[in-house]
Order: C-alpha cells, then structure tokens, then sequence
C-alpha cells in the first residue's frame, strides 16, 4: 500500500483529489493547475496535470507507481 493524503492507496491504483474555486470568473481552462508528488523514501518525483472537472471544480488523479508514502503540492497561477 501506498500512503498519499491520508489515504492508503495500491501500487497502480487511483487516487484522486478535487479543488472547488468558487472565486473564478474567467475562462476554467485558462487555469493551469499542476502537482509534484514526491515519494519520500526513494525522492522518485512525478508530475501531474489538473483538469477543470466542471462547477468550479478541478481535479487532480495520480496512480502511486512506488509502495510508501507520497507527499504533493500543487500549484496554480490561481490563488484559490
């Protein structure tokens, strides 16, 4: 089992996380959302892309390719 967010996740298996912006008013797909998750024991770092998901709702999946625990950050030219 993989440990990512509090959650235990198989090798291969999806984990998932969704961002509620309520403040936007632009265009949704004109936020670029990325998060860099890092497995801690081995430093092995992955990048994913965020999509818009719909109703002010972005989401992120990863699929943990390492057992351990993993850590992310996102980040967004967006704020919220």
């Amino acid at each position: 089992m993989s440990t990512l967010y509090g959650q235990d996740i198989e090798k291969w298996k999806q984990f998932r996380v969704s961002y509620q912006n309520s403040s936007w008013n632009g265009n949704p797909y004109d936020i670029d959302l990325t998060a860099v998750f890092v497995h801690t024991s081995s430093g092995n770092e992955m990048t994913q892309f965020g999509f818009y998901a719909g109703n002010n709702t972005w989401k992120i999946y990863f699929m943990p390719n390492e057992l351990g625990e993993w850590t992310f950050i996102t980040s967004s030219a967006d704020g919220d």
